[in-house]
């Protein structure tokens, strides 16, 4: 979860400012698009692999987290910074630009309304998808492979939506 709230924004600042480093922004949308569909058809293809795991040893699946997260670090050291701007990082000017971003937020009562809107409706789902929907199916009686499967479908049918980005974010700009 820290990783996740980690790189939440940041891909998104790095994918734009890669596209805009090759002059391709226009496509930003788009490839957000196909990176959370991408991310989504994975996720469904490890939740089936993870309650298959589970049923060998249910320590199975965190153990292959674990490698999969080393893999990933590791690859991480391979990527470039796109060049953006000459600004070099100082505490005052990331203070700054911090500052700026709440006013972005806070600008006017309609994005202020929609800003709230979005949390509240993103805590809605991660406590629904963290919390209750395992601790619902484990009590009615659900395997793990049945977890995978159900978990499966709902990142299939995640994908497809990551799809319309494009369109809804040109619905909300």
């Amino acid at each position: 979860t820290l990783g996740y709230t980690l790189e939440s924004g940041t891909m998104q600042a790095f994918v734009y400012d890669s596209l805009n480093q090759i002059r391709q922004k226009e496509k930003y949308e788009r490839t957000l698009g196909n990176i959370s569909t991408i991310k989504m058809i994975t996720l469904a293809v490890v939740s089936i692999i993870g309650g298959v795991l589970y049923t060998i040893f249910p320590g199975l699946p965190f153990i292959a987290l674990g490698i999969a997260q080393l893999i990933a670090v590791a690859f991480g050291f391979f990527l470039t910074e796109p060049i953006v701007d000459t600004k070099k990082f100082s505490l005052r000017n990331y203070l700054f630009q911090t500052k700026q971003g709440f006013v972005q937020l806070f600008q006017s009562s309609a994005v202020l309304t929609r800003n709230i809107m979005i949390v509240i409706l993103s805590m809605t789902i991660v406590i629904n998808h963290e919390v209750l929907i395992d601790a619902q199916l484990v009590a009615q009686g659900w395997s793990a492979k049945e977890l995978g499967i159900i978990a499966a479908i709902m990142y299939l049918l995640a994908s497809g939506f990551g799809q319309l980005t494009p369109i809804i974010t040109k619905q909300f700009a």
